[in-house]
């Protein structure tokens, strides 16, 4: 069998001689972290809020017609309110709580420090 051009057309792999590896910065880990996480998760009770919105247009803004949904509505305020409230004590702290495996930026950042880097 003979073998044509069409079947060495691939890629063949760069030569790490041809590209030298240049340090631009000292490859060392900062002694913080940036906070780049997400606050709370979700977009809170949008949903809710046009199931209610919806009602409402349709009963000619008459809340009395529309308390299952604003019940629905309010029953998801509360809860997406007590997760806020729940992430924001857990953002406050700095110690890191044992055998957890989603820590913050602020307790990585309390770790790193102790151990830092000259």
């Amino acid at each position: 069998m003979r073998f044509t051009l069409p079947y060495f057309n691939g890629r063949r792999p760069q030569s790490e001689k041809k590209v030298p590896f240049k340090v631009l910065k000292p490859l060392v880990l900062s002694n913080r972290v940036s906070h780049k996480g997400t606050d709370i998760p979700g977009k809170g009770c949008l949903h809710e809020l046009t199931i209610l919105l919806t009602c409402l247009r349709e009963k000619e803004f008459n809340n009395f017609d529309c308390t299952k949904e604003l019940a629905s509505f309010e029953q998801c305020n509360k809860k997406f309110a007590k997760l806020s409230r729940d992430m924001k004590t857990l953002r406050s702290q700095t110690m890191p709580v044992p055998n957890s495996k989603v820590h913050s930026s602020k307790q990585i950042s309390h770790l790193l420090n102790l151990f830092p880097t000259q």
